[in-house]
C-alpha cells in the first residue's frame, strides 16, 4: 500500500513523520504540499488504495479538504490536526478518518497506527525519536 501525505513544506510535525516513516519502511512517501495538488492527483485513476495522511495547516485548509472529500471517499485517511478546538475536531470527523492525532504530540502512536494500516510488521515501527535532533 502506498503512503500519501498532504502537508505544507513548512510543517515541522509532518517533516518528522515523513522521516520516521521513510526510515521505518525503507521506501519513500508520496507528498503533496497543497490541497490543490492532492485533489489534482485524486482526479486521476489511482492504482491500489493508498493510505492518506492529512496535516491540514489550520481551519481554512481543513475546509478545503472537506470540499474535496468526495474524492477521498474510498481511501483510508489519518488526520493530524494542529488545533484541538471542538470546532476543528468536529470538522475533521466529517472527513471520516480512521485515526485522528494532534501535531503537537508524540508521533509514536501515529507511526505505529500507520504501520498497522499499511500492513507492515509491527516491529519495524519501534523507532525511538531523538528529540535532541528535532
Amino acid at each position: 500500500m502506498e503512503l500519501w501525505i498532504m502537508a505544507a513544506p513548512y510543517n515541522v510535525a509532518a517533516h518528522r513523520y515523513v522521516n520516521r516513516m521513510a526510515k521505518a519502511t525503507g521506501r519513500p512517501c508520496r507528498t503533496f504540499p497543497t490541497v490543490a495538488s492532492l485533489t489534482q492527483r485524486l482526479r486521476r485513476p489511482v492504482s491500489g488504495t493508498p493510505l492518506l495522511v492529512l496535516f491540514p495547516a489550520g481551519r481554512r485548509e481543513l475546509e478545503n479538504l472537506l470540499a474535496a472529500r468526495h474524492l477521498m471517499r474510498d481511501l483510508r485517511i489519518i488526520l493530524v490536526l494542529d488545533d484541538a478546538s471542538p470546532e476543528c475536531l468536529s470538522a475533521g470527523h466529517r472527513l471520516r478518518p480512521r485515526y485522528i492525532a494532534y501535531s503537537d504530540g508524540d508521533l509514536s502512536d501515529l507511526v505505529a497506527v500507520t504501520g498497522r494500516m499499511i500492513s507492515l510488521p509491527a516491529g519495524m515501527f519501534r523507532i525511538s525519536e531523538n528529540r535532541a535532533s528535532a
